[in-house]
């Protein structure tokens, strides 16, 4: 698994999580930072367009286990705690 990331996303995940200073920091060449700051947003798209798939799979299986509306609901909301606490707790 992790070599079969490595060889395929792993360069567009990096990219996409630096922040643009470090993208700066490394920029040569004929390429000018907004250049590389708009190649940088191109691939976070390129990731969204991964957790859109993510969602079409999460949906494919929902309609295969057949899971009750409200134990849908209840874990939805035990996940949108989990990240908000995540985010809260990365900001701290």
């Amino acid at each position: 698994i992790v070599r079969h990331y490595i060889r395929g996303w792993f360069c567009i995940d990096l990219v996409s999580v630096a922040p643009f200073w470090t993208i700066d920091a490394f920029a040569v060449g004929n390429f000018s930072t907004l250049q590389v700051i708009r190649v940088a947003r191109l691939l976070r798209l390129v990731k969204m367009a991964r957790l859109l798939r993510a969602s079409r799979i999460f949906n494919r299986w929902q309609a295969k286990l057949s899971v009750r509306h409200g134990t849908l609901v209840i874990v939805k909301c035990c996940m949108a705690i989990l990240l908000y606490s995540h985010w809260s707790a990365c900001i701290w």
